[in-house]
Formats: structure tokens, C-alpha cells, sequence
């Protein structure tokens, strides 16, 4: 009996070794003299490439379901109604526009005075020229049938199984940021932005909204992304000094100053003396902290403007306020 116990633990021990030794095998890329270059080796080096190539597979795939979706919920929406297919859109999207409507529409995503072209992030167009009012109309259009899809989800109790790989996670540690809302709390969203990048702009709205909602939930940072030290960056940090970074932060994304003589008054908007602006605008060492942050979120390959990071890992979702609030209501869940 006790030669069948050896014998059955020498084979376990072996099966094991094997298990492990083919393990290894699989994983070695190279070897280059005595020195083995692992593919996990490679796979952390270009983690991030990775990373992205997956997440393309994600997009589309969801994408595609979400095609499959609207259309199977139409189709059945039709058939319940006995309605066609245009009857039940006018009934349900075209007969509740309203110029109320609209006016909270372009008010919530702080297209008053102008939008971003979307074919070109570099070209403002102006909201009331007649390109702009067409554009805004068709996208208050979209958002109130993206809104009857929701509805729709809810009434047939819709469930995604499909989920997003998880992002890398990013070194933020020695890099200074600006925190508000709940920043006691273990789940957070930094952004990383600059004043003068367009995209930053046309997201900020998105991004006081996002605040608006949970801001007694989530730890809310702001990190200044740029290729230099600039105005509203110096002033902005002024204002930091002062306990009224946030005040600024917004008076610039919302009046965008053109000079120095308009960054004088945004500063006294909110009780800042200018004298002392004037004289923080050369501090060597702010700049040389500014220059020190851009360096370290380029070596954790974070280069675009504007970049998302929640819980220290890169959101690579859609930057529309319902995505961003999906992705931190399921970040939110996990922790409670």
C-alpha cells in the first residue's frame, strides 16, 4: 500500500512538472545565447498596444450588438403598436421635440455659442449660423431616439453580456493633481486635459455634469496635459494657491480669454488680486513642476488630450455622459 501511495505521488508531482514545464515553453519568445526572452516579457512592454488591438475587437462587437439590439426592439415596438416603422418614430421621437427641449439640450452640452466640427476637432461652428442650428437639431434628434432606446431596454429588460478588457494600469504616484468631490473616496476619475485643446473644451460640460451627479461618490482630479507651460495653466495654478482652483478652472473652459488683460479680470471674478498674478506667472518652479508631470505621463505613454483615468487605469469608452456614467456606476458597484 504504502509503494502504490509513492508511486501515485510521484506521478502527481510529475504531471505537475510537466504541466509547468510546458507552461514556460509556451511562454518563451526567444533565446538568445543562455538568456530566454519571455512573451509575458514582450506582452508588458507593449502592454498598452495590447491592450488597445483589444479593445478595437470590444468596440466593434459592441457596436454591432447594439445595431442588432435597436433593431430587433423597432421591430417589436412595430409589431406590439401595429404601427410602421415611421408612424412609431414620429409618435415616439418627432411628435416630442420642443423648443424647451432643445434649448436644455444645448444648454446641458454647452453648445450655446458654438460646436466642434466633428471632421475637423480644429473648426468651431457657430451654433446659430444656419450649419450649426442644423447640426444641433439632428443631434438633439439622435439623443432623443438614443433616449426611446433606453426606455425600450428598460421595458424589455435588455442585458449585455458583453464586457470590455481591462485596461493596464497606470503609475500615478509623484504626480500632482487637483482633487474636489468626495476625495475620501476609493473611486476616481482624473482627467487629464489642456485649456487650449478642443476636444478638452467641448468635454468639459460633459465633465461638470459627471461632477454634478457624483460628486458625493467619486474623487474628481484634474491633471494639466501640454506640450507647454502656458497662460491659463499659470493662472489656474495661481488660483490653486489661493483655495479657488476649481473657480478658475471653469471661468477659463467657459469664457476661453484670449490675452493676458482678460485672464486679469477672470481673476478678479472670483476676489484674486492681479498684481499677484502677474507676479506667479514667472514662477521657475511651478513651470519646472508642470514640465516634471508631463514627463511622467508620458513615460506611462498618456498623450492624448483629453484622457480619462478611472481608478488609475485608462477609459478607452465612449466620452458621452451616459458611457463615462455606465462605466462608473459598474466601478461604483464593485466597491459597494
Amino acid at each position: 500500500m504504502k509503494n502504490i501511495l509513492v508511486i501515485l505521488i510521484l506521478s502527481l508531482f510529475s504531471c505537475s512538472q510537466i504541466k509547468r514545464d510546458r507552461v514556460q515553453k509556451n511562454d518563451i519568445a526567444a533565446i538568445i545565447d543562455k538568456d530566454t526572452v519571455f512573451i509575458s516579457s514582450i506582452d508588458k512592454n507593449i502592454q498598452n498596444e495590447l491592450y488597445e488591438e483589444l479593445f478595437s475587437i470590444y468596440y466593434f462587437r459592441e457596436i454591432g450588438l447594439e445595431i442588432i439590439i435597436k433593431e430587433h426592439l423597432i421591430k417589436k415596438e412595430v409589431k406590439n403598436n401595429n404601427l410602421t416603422r415611421r408612424q412609431l418614430i414620429k409618435n415616439e421621437i418627432g411628435n416630442k421635440l420642443s423648443e424647451n427641449g432643445l434649448s436644455d439640450f444645448i444648454k446641458n452640452n454647452g453648445l450655446q455659442d458654438y460646436l466642434i466640427d466633428s471632421n475637423n476637432p480644429l473648426h468651431r461652428i457657430d451654433s446659430n449660423s444656419e450649419q450649426g442650428k442644423k447640426r444641433i437639431a439632428k443631434m438633439y434628434r439622435e439623443y432623443m431616439f438614443e433616449n426611446y432606446i433606453h426606455s425600450l431596454k428598460k421595458k424589455y429588460n435588455v442585458k449585455s453580456y458583453l464586457s470590455p478588457p481591462l485596461p493596464p494600469t497606470k503609475d500615478l504616484i509623484g504626480i500632482e493633481k487637483h482633487f474636489h468631490g468626495n476625495v475620501q473616496s476609493v473611486t476616481n476619475i482624473v482627467l487629464a486635459s489642456a485649456f487650449d485643446c478642443p476636444e478638452c473644451i467641448n468635454f468639459h460640460p460633459v465633465y461638470q455634469r459627471l461632477y454634478k451627479k457624483y460628486k458625493n461618490r467619486v474623487k474628481f482630479g484634474l491633471i494639466h496635459l501640454t506640450p507647454e507651460v502656458n497662460l491659463p495653466i499659470m493662472t489656474s495654478e495661481y488660483a490653486h494657491q489661493q483655495g479657488k482652483f476649481w473657480e478658475m478652472y471653469d471661468l477659463i473652459y467657459e469664457q476661453q480669454p484670449k490675452d493676458t488683460t482678460e485672464y486679469f479680470h477672470l481673476a478678479k471674478q472670483i476676489g484674486l488680486d492681479s498684481v499677484q498674478l502677474m507676479s506667479y506667472l514667472n514662477n521657475k518652479t511651478v513651470k519646472q513642476n508642470i514640465q516634471t508631470n508631463l514627463e511622467a505621463l508620458m513615460a506611462e505613454d498618456i498623450i492624448r488630450t483629453p484622457s480619462i483615468l478611472i481608478n488609475d487605469r485608462l477609459y478607452y469608452g465612449g466620452f458621452s455622459f451616459e458611457k463615462i456614467s455606465e462605466y462608473l456606476d459598474a466601478e461604483l458597484s464593485k466597491k459597494e
